[in-house]
């Protein structure tokens, strides 16, 4: 059966229509390289030194290259495996160390929030507040232990102690519910690799962790809201159990914590990242302090 003449244009616009809809994801997979291509150089030339990427992560990640302690940086305080895993980056010049450092953590931060659901505005949100902005802008490792809660458990804990300030709640979570969901037998698994890992460090470095009491010296960053703070994250941790929420057990550890960074705070908007109108609200009050510090402000 042939096609009447009258119909042929419109079955070669249909035709066209079809190709030019099946071009559109290669037209935006080659505007999102291009973006790219112009990005990294802009990047590349104008991230801020990132003082925490130079003053503590990048010497101590050089200083367990070279056999030495990451201790040995009066102000490391993370877990010794975080200053392994940065190694590869810390060897390289300095601004494209940087710059990875820069785009692993930014990375890390929009992984987390796909991980977790999050829509297209409310991560933009999220990656525009002053914790994950500060973070990134500093060469801080925040993102590391808020990878634990998109990972298996095992693996996971190995992440969230890369900073207790903020993976202690969602671990006693996890130790707490495995615990009362499949026995003790069960916890021994899946905290072993953790345990191994930890005993290794203080093999090789001592007890490091006992150095967290130091950072209670640094009153000017410490943004942690004390015994009331650490009533509410209580409360948070108690009720995350009980709703079997491991998102709230996240939120806790700043508030549980009597030492918190600006950056710490990401954990508590992880945990909002399905609650909009909340998740605005406290990324504009985490950014009330950076813009009174800006204006030179006192608060």
């Amino acid at each position: 059966m042939t096609t009447p003449p009258r119909l042929l244009p419109l079955l070669q616009f249909s035709r066209y229509r079809t190709t030019a809809w099946r071009l559109i994801p290669i037209m935006k997979r080659l505007l999102l390289l291009c973006l790219v291509l112009v990005t990294l150089p802009i990047l590349y030339t104008n991230l801020p030194v990132g003082i925490d990427w130079r003053d503590t992560y990048q010497p101590a990640a050089l200083a367990v290259l070279h056999g030495q302690s990451p201790y040995v940086v009066e102000i490391y305080y993370a877990a010794p495996w975080a200053a392994w895993a940065m190694v590869p980056f810390a060897v390289l010049p300095y601004q494209l160390g940087r710059l990875i450092t820069f785009l692993v953590g930014l990375g890390a931060f929009g992984y987390i929030a796909w991980r977790l659901g999050a829509k297209p505005l409310v991560m933009v949100l999220f990656l525009c507040s002053a914790a994950v902005v500060g973070c990134l802008n500093n060469g801080n490792i925040e993102w590391m232990p808020l990878l634990g809660i998109v990972l298996p458990p095992q693996i996971g804990l190995i992440f969230l102690a890369v900073k207790p300030q903020v993976g202690v709640g969602l671990g006693v979570y996890w130790l707490i519910t495995i615990w009362n969901e499949k026995g003790w037998h069960e916890v021994t698994r899946v905290f072993a690799p953790v345990s191994v890992l930890l005993v290794i460090s203080i093999a090789l470095y001592g007890f490091w962790f006992l150095r967290f009491r130091q950072t209670l010296a640094w009153s000017v960053d410490n943004t942690s809201t004390g015994f009331y703070g650490a009533a509410v994250g209580a409360i948070f941790l108690i009720r995350a159990i009980r709703s079997k929420d491991e998102r709230m057990a996240l939120a806790s550890g700043p508030l549980l914590s009597p030492y918190a960074l600006q950056f710490t705070w990401s954990a508590l908007l992880i945990y909002l990242l399905d609650k909009p109108l909340e998740l605005l609200v406290v990324v504009i009050i985490l950014w009330i302090p950076v813009i009174l510090r800006v204006l030179d402000i006192s608060y």
